[in-house]
Formats: structure tokens, C-alpha cells, sequence
């Protein structure tokens, strides 16, 4: 019995997401084998499952796939080894799913069950982007309790020229009003660039304080570096406008790359979610999952 509680109990431990943990990662360093999305092509290249170029706790299974806009053959793996999409009319918007229809839900993966204001699960999202439009037209990356366009997202993160002509890339937010107390969603401007970025790919990590999901509190908090997180250009606990906080309505987690209209081509590379801090389930919790695993045991021992 004893060796049964003790196994049981590091079969739970193990199922807890650890700190430290990269849950999905791509750096883009595939060889590009036409366009679009199917397996083992396009954005999918050496995305074949089982085989797959992506790494992380969450990556089995997973591959890229189109949600809006731009048509397939727009998307490919740039040859400088970058996601990239292309020039077009349309905007576009492409997620990840682990079975070629649907968007993949990473809350489980990121352990968001277990989240509270007390204890909450505080993750890295890192991703360089560039931004080639001659014009005002934006690049984005989100977050969301739901996979959807600019009016879903908990946190959008966007990258543009706010000025035609300008030779210095803005950063702006996207705030989607049931993740704050304001009457309406927020597009604003956060930070403006040095002259000369234009044109020039930009690192930035995204960290994520994620107190799990909350209806009528705020405690959940996204602060944006470009200097891999050594200092904060914005932070949701110093914005002035979100006059209670910031929280994710929602159970679900999941990750969109969004692109407007555009008249040159955007590139995506080097992104990653790396687990800084995991949630630690309440002891009742585990309590309950160690008896049900024992008896689980027994059962099959008999």
C-alpha cells in the first residue's frame, strides 16, 4: 500500500505544470515547403504529427491553422526562417490547434485550473515581429480567453507606423472591455519606438500574472519589455486608464498571430511560453486526486 500512494502521489506531482517550463515553443527554423497550411507545408512545414519542428510540454499534435482573411497560400516560413504573411487586401489571423479545425486551449496546459489572486500562474510569451507596411496598417499578437479578432482579446500587443512616412514603429494595446471596468474595448498607443525601426524585426516578452478566471474582480496583470525582461516599458498595474485592473474573463487560453491589410509582408519568429512561476493545486485537491488514484491502483492490482 505504501508503494502505491507513494507512486500515485508522484504521478500527480508530475501533472502539476513546473516552474521553468516551456509549454510551446517555435523558432521557425524549418525548411519552407510551399504555402499554406497543410501538414508537413506552408506555415506547417516539419509539422507532420508525430513529427513536428514545434518543442514544449504542449507541443504533440499541435500545427498551425488559418481562422480569417488572407487565403492559405498568403502564409509560408520565410527564408530568412521567420513566419511570414504576405501582402495582400485582406487581413488575416491563423492559431494553433491540435486537430486542424479547432483552436488549441492552453489553459490546462498552463495549469489556469489551479490559478487565484494568491496563487497565481505567471508565464513569459516571447516573439519578435516585423512590421514592412509603408502605411498605418498593424501587425498583432494576442491573448484571449477565446480565439477571435481585435474585439476578443484579453491583451493585444501590435506594432505599426502611426504615421505614414514615420521611420519609428509604435506599440499599442488591445483591450477587449470584459477584461477591465471601462465601457468599451481599448486601442491605444503604449510606446514609441527609436527612429530608425522601421523595417527591423522586435523582440519583445509579454509577461503574464494569471490569476485564473475572474468575473467581478481584477487581479491579473501583463507587463511588455524589449530588453528580455530587464525593464517594463508597460505595465497593467501603472496604466492610469484601467481604472480597476486587469483580469482574463474567461478558463480558456489561447494564442492568435493577426495581420491587417497590407502592402508589404509581416514576419512572426522566435516564439515561446515559458512557465515562471506554476499555480500549486490547494491541498484538497491533491488530497482528493491521491485517493483517486490509490483506489485506482488497488483496483487494477486485484
Amino acid at each position: 500500500m505504501k508503494h502505491l500512494i507513494e507512486f500515485t502521489a508522484v504521478l500527480l506531482l508530475a501533472c502539476v505544470t513546473a516552474q521553468g517550463q516551456t509549454i510551446i515553443a517555435d523558432n521557425y527554423n524549418v525548411v519552407n515547403v510551399g504555402s499554406g497550411f497543410l501538414l508537413g507545408e506552408g506555415v506547417n512545414s516539419g509539422i507532420n504529427p508525430p513529427v513536428t519542428r514545434l518543442t514544449g510540454t504542449a507541443a504533440d499534435g499541435l500545427r498551425y491553422i488559418n481562422r480569417a482573411g488572407k487565403v492559405d497560400t498568403a502564409y509560408s516560413i520565410g527564408g530568412n526562417a521567420r513566419l511570414r504573411a504576405n501582402s495582400g487586401s485582406q487581413s488575416g489571423r491563423i492559431t494553433l490547434s491540435a486537430d486542424g479545425t479547432n483552436p488549441f486551449d492552453f489553459g490546462s496546459a498552463l495549469g489556469i485550473p489551479y490559478a487565484t489572486a494568491a496563487n497565481p500562474v505567471v508565464y513569459d510569451i516571447t516573439l519578435s515581429m516585423d512590421n514592412n507596411a509603408t502605411g498605418i496598417q498593424r501587425m498583432s499578437f494576442a491573448l484571449g480567453t477565446v480565439e477571435g479578432s481585435a474585439g476578443v482579446w484579453d491583451f493585444g500587443l501590435q506594432l505599426y507606423r502611426a504615421v505614414a512616412g514615420e521611420d519609428f514603429y509604435t506599440v499599442g494595446k488591445r483591450i477587449d472591455l470584459g477584461s477591465s471596468s471601462l465601457a468599451e474595448d481599448q486601442n491605444a498607443a503604449i510606446f514609441a519606438m527609436a527612429s530608425g525601426t522601421v523595417n527591423s524585426e522586435v523582440s519583445f516578452v509579454v509577461r503574464v500574472t494569471d490569476a485564473g478566471s475572474e468575473t467581478a474582480t481584477f487581479n491579473s496583470r501583463v507587463q511588455v519589455s524589449q530588453d528580455g525582461g530587464t525593464s517594463w516599458f508597460y505595465d497593467t498595474l501603472a496604466d492610469a486608464s484601467l481604472t480597476s485592473g486587469w483580469r482574463l474573463d474567461g478558463a480558456g487560453r489561447y494564442f492568435s498571430w493577426d495581420m491587417a491589410a497590407n502592402d508589404n509582408p509581416v514576419t512572426y519568429d522566435n516564439f515561446s511560453v515559458t512557465v515562471i512561476q506554476a499555480a500549486v493545486p490547494e491541498p484538497s485537491v491533491l488530497a482528493l486526486g491521491l485517493l483517486a488514484g490509490v483506489v485506482g491502483l488497488i483496483w487494477r492490482r486485484r
